[in-house]
């Protein structure tokens, strides 16, 4: 098709075609744990929540490991995940 604007959760192609916004939930150590509805995605890998281990990033789509730092004082005792440095 000859798209000038695709709707909602779609890209714009160089062909003018539709491309939904792609989003593959529960991947080991991808970040998404669910993904945002496709009519709400504005480009690919937009997360509704985030597996263990990663949380939301400023923007509330994308998400980012989180890091845990064991030892004395301010930093852990132990972690809630397995990414100790």
């Amino acid at each position: 098709g000859q798209c000038l604007e695709c709707n909602p959760g779609y890209e714009l192609m160089p062909d003018g075609s539709c491309r939904p916004y792609e989003c593959t939930p529960n991947q080991a150590d991808a970040g998404c744990k669910t993904c945002q509805p496709l009519e709400s995605r504005r480009s690919d890998q937009q997360c509704a929540s985030c597996s263990e281990g990663f949380t939301l990033a400023g923007d509330n789509v994308s998400c980012i490991a989180v890091e845990c730092t064991t030892g004395p004082g301010h930093q852990c005792r132990r972690c809630t995940s397995d990414r100790t440095q």
